[in-house]
């Protein structure tokens, strides 16, 4: 009787050593053990980056794109010389996109994991002032081509253009479909189609230059010079539905999230409601102009000039100063946005 329970055992042990990987291909029998090996965790490739983990800064003085680590602040690394300020920063989940002034007036392409330049647009004939990106193609406008290129992820040609916006562009942002453009003389949002690069719509006229552009599902949100507030746009028909109070001085940045908009310029960060463009809170520290900003998270991350020059890690709930990167040596223009 013990034999044959042994047996049975064995059999049943046997039986239940055949499965299925995270693939779905069964796997080999495994040979029968005593003891249970434990199953090791899993580490991730050295070259794969969470686009949680870092934040990306470029500028002047060093003209490099640091590579910034959110929990502490630190630098981590730092790419070559770009040759020129850099003034505009995109990123995906593998690469960095960095596009500057004269004289190197090209878009870099840089691998995130060591920070190594691997590819660059043409010379696009003037200063380039910002950059939006989707899965497939890079956005770029600036000075005197004052046009919205579309540029090849891939291999980094350019595949079309808008028409001329009639002015220095200095603003870009993009959703499924669209790119949105602004900048001086025009003082306008222009809405353009992806697919053959057409003006599509306009908004009206914002009185001066904008600086900063920024989007959610519904609307665009548009900030510069004179009026100094943000005016938020209906996509659907470019109108404009709403402005907040007048900013301190230029607005000369802005991002967004799910409730709220956040404006930068002079040394202040505004909170701004999107519900109603209530101004709802800030952080008026920095001690230079605020030059960039990106936000992920529960944090808001603030860049600019002299004296400052540092990337200031803001807590959005009370807009409390939490950390700061070391001094990057120059006015810092661009942060990557996640």
């Amino acid at each position: 009787m013990k034999r044959i329970l042994g047996i049975l055992l064995i059999v049943l042990l046997l039986a239940g050593g055949i499965g299925c990987d995270e693939e779905g291909a069964t796997t080999p029998e495994p040979t029968v053990t005593l003891e249970p090996t434990p199953t090791a965790t899993p580490t991730p490739a050295p070259d794969s980056d969470s686009m949680a983990d870092y934040i990306y800064a470029g500028g002047m003085g060093t003209r490099k794109v640091w590579k910034i680590q959110k929990s502490d602040m630190s630098k981590v690394a730092e790419s070559a010389t770009y040759g020129a300020t850099i003034r505009a920063l995109a990123e995906d989940n593998d690469y960095i996109y960095a596009a500057g002034w004269s004289p190197t007036r090209k878009v870099w392409k840089i691998q995130k994991s060591d920070m190594t330049k691997v590819a660059e647009s043409i010379d696009l004939g003037g200063d380039l002032n910002a950059l939006a990106e989707d899965d497939d193609y890079i956005y770029t406008a600036g000075y005197v081509i004052q046009k919205v290129w579309k540029i090849q992820k891939s291999d980094m040609s350019k595949v079309g253009a808008s028409i001329a916006y009639g002015g220095t562009i200095y603003a870009l942002t993009e959703d499924a479909d669209y790119v949105y453009a602004a900048g001086y003389t025009a003082q306008k949002v222009w809405k353009i189609q992806k697919s053959d690069m057409s003006k599509v719509a306009e908004s009206a006229d914002y009185g001066d230059t904008i600086y900063a552009l920024a989007e959610d599902a519904d609307y665009i949100y548009a900030g510069g010079m004179t009026s100094r507030t943000v005016w938020k746009i209906q996509k659907s028909d470019m109108s404009k539905v709403a402005e907040s109070i007048a900013f301190d001085i230029c607005i000369y940045t802005m991002t967004e999230d799910t409730d709220y908009i956040y404006i930068g310029g002079g040394r202040e960060v505004w909170k701004i409601q999107k519900s109603d463009m209530s101004k709802v809170g800030e952080n008026a520290n920095y001690a230079g102009a605020i030059l960039a900003l990106a936000e992920e998270g529960d944090y808001l991350y603030a860049c600019g000039g002299s004296p400052n020059r540092r990337v200031w890690k803001i807590k959005k709930s009370d807009m409390s100063l939490v950390a700061q990167s070391i001094d990057y040596g120059g006015s810092l223009y661009a942060l990557a946005q996640p």
